[in-house]
């Protein structure tokens, strides 16, 4: 049987991902409170709900879902920049697959530290 992942693994492993490298580059409080922050990318947009959010050819996973709570995408990225005229149809999804998660499926995961370990 395998030993479920310690904290620290876990850690490691939310820093190591290729989403959190992205997150901490285009909406982290660092990156947004930089003297020039880097500037919104609606095509960012559309490959995070494309990749990790159900928008493409695969489905969203609750890990991906997760690790863009954690980073607060939807605080910092989508609402700040969501304009009702402009925003990519991309853009309104994730806000609402985004509150989708955050009254449903988040919270449960929450009771365990699984949701994040691989």
């Amino acid at each position: 049987m395998a030993t479920p992942p310690t904290a620290a693994r876990r850690r490691a492993q939310i820093e190591a991902d290729e989403l959190t490298r992205v997150a901490k580059e285009n909406w982290s409080s660092e990156a947004r409170a930089a003297a020039a922050p880097p500037p919104f990318r609606p095509d960012l947009v559309d490959k995070v709900y494309a990749a990790e959010l159900g928008g493409g050819p695969a489905p969203q996973k609750l890990k991906r879902v997760m690790l863009l709570e954690i980073s607060q995408y939807l605080e910092n990225y989508l609402l700040p920049h969501f304009d009702a005229e402009a925003s990519t149809d991309a853009h309104v999804m994730s806000i609402l697959v985004r509150w989708w998660a955050l009254v449903g499926e988040a919270p449960r995961a929450r009771g365990s530290d699984d949701a994040l370990s691989t």
